[in-house]
């Protein structure tokens, strides 16, 4: 969302997925997409899905896609109002540790996840990221996270 430099990246995903359901509602709201490697999109006018989502009884599947998405994004958000750099880190290290379907995890290094969604330098992610995996918080690997070992500290 946004533009240019103000751009702020609020998601990523992954396919196959239903890109948007949030224009469903009646406040109509607007995102951007952007393909970081080729895809294949196709489209289907709003009430035509309706109906067939109606037919099928797919809401509960509809709802299990929107359920991923909010908690996505809520967890990112939670960022949004921490102070330091630190704080943002955690919070996102503990957002992709609990991932339950672990493609995050496997599909990004936690740098270029963390630069992706917050506006911070890749030195002082770099930074953080060393001291908590030399004290043994995190445990890493080709620069993704395997796990959280032990609760990271609430202050670095």
């Amino acid at each position: 969302m946004g533009k240019d430099e103000k751009k702020q990246n609020l998601g990523i995903m992954i396919s196959p997925s239903i890109i948007g359901l949030g224009q469903l509602a009646p406040d109509g709201t607007i995102a951007q997409h952007e393909a970081i490697a080729p895809c294949m999109i196709d489209s289907i006018n709003v009430d035509d899905f309706i109906k067939v989502i109606e037919e099928k009884h797919l809401w509960p599947d509809v709802i299990n896609v929107m359920v991923n998405i909010i908690n996505s994004l809520a967890a990112r958000t939670a960022t949004s109002g921490l102070q330091s750099a630190y704080e943002i880190i955690r919070s996102y290290l503990i957002y992709m540790n609990s991932e339950n379907g672990q493609t995050i995890k496997e599909r990004y290094t936690v740098v270029k996840y963390m630069q992706t969604f917050s506006r911070l330098s890749r030195s002082i992610i770099l930074k953080i990221l060393s001291e908590l995996k030399a004290g043994g918080f995190i445990e890493m690997e080709k620069g993704r996270l395997i796990r959280i070992n032990r609760n990271l500290p609430d202050r670095f």
